[in-house]
């Protein structure tokens, strides 16, 4: 069979494009495929269960490589106003909460719930369990070979497979060798967010949560973490507490995780074959 839209990947972005792809396109046939059992499992528990759907704070240099050229054009094509706007029109009322934007339930689970209601009303069709094993386009039908039965044709092809963060939730890296099959590349990958791990441990420190809270007149404070030699700092600027957890193993909290994310980026720089 040959669809108008396929979608592969059932998480906030391919459940996002699918409802999209029919309020423009009514009479499209729109199929999205997930290799789990469920749609989005890991939007159910994004922002520790609660729901962290939005920042009214983003900026393009929040991204790290800095936004630029045509990713920072479609960075401006929506503003946070639209895009909870958009929220409403899936039932999900937002609320701020500081700068952070959550479903007014504080539930994750709530805004996957409303995006599947409102692609199943659409008349999205699901296509779940089933992972895409290859694609090539031939007289320019997508062709997806499942592992079992006849291939599946689509006119347009949207991959929405996300990265390699958790591969329980479905981000297990898969859309990438999809990608490079129609001659795609990207850059090179490397842990964005994580713990700080110690050799040694934490000792008398474990369980101790350190706070830098950064006054108007100071303007920025700075963590620098030095990692085989090499120095990794992060700034934080005013108005913005700099947290940083001591657990037994590791340095583990927001603070810590952007750090560790920089840490990786500086060692993918200097040692490519480290990831």
């Amino acid at each position: 069979m040959i669809w108008d839209i396929v979608i592969v990947g059932a998480g906030a972005a391919g459940l996002a494009a699918a409802i999209q792809a029919k309020r423009h396109c009514p009479k499209a046939g729109v199929l999205v495929i997930d290799r789990l059992g469920v749609p989005g499992k890991k939007l159910s528990v994004t922002g520790n269960g609660r729901g962290n759907i939005g920042n009214t704070n983003a900026t393009p240099n929040c991204y790290r490589p800095v936004l630029d050229g045509s990713f920072l054009k479609i960075f401006h094509q929506i503003s946070t106003n639209e895009l909870m706007e958009l929220y409403r029109e899936w039932g999900i009322e937002p609320v701020v909460d500081g700068d952070l934007v959550y479903p007014y339930s504080y539930r994750a689970a709530s805004v996957t719930g409303a995006m599947v209601s409102t692609a199943n009303m659409l008349g999205v069709k699901f296509c779940l369990d089933t992972a895409v094993q290859s694609v090539a386009k031939k007289d320019n039908i997508f062709w997806l070979q499942m592992p079992a039965g006849k291939p599946i044709g689509a006119k347009q092809l949207v991959l929405c497979c996300g990265g390699r963060s958790q591969k329980k939730f479905g981000s297990d890296g898969s859309g990438f060798a999809l990608a490079k099959q129609l001659g795609h590349s990207w850059a090179p990958l490397y842990p964005a967010l994580t713990a700080v791990v110690t050799a040694e441990g934490m000792g008398a420190l474990a369980g101790v949560l350190l706070v830098l809270a950064i006054a108007e007149r100071t303007g920025a404070s700075r963590i620098t973490l030095i990692l085989a030699g090499i120095a990794v700092s992060s700034m934080f600027s005013a108005g913005i507490d700099a947290v940083v957890t001591f657990v037994p193993d590791a340095l583990n909290g927001y603070s810590d995780f952007r750090i560790g994310g920089l840490a990786n980026l500086s060692m993918a720089r200097v040692m490519p074959a480290f990831w």
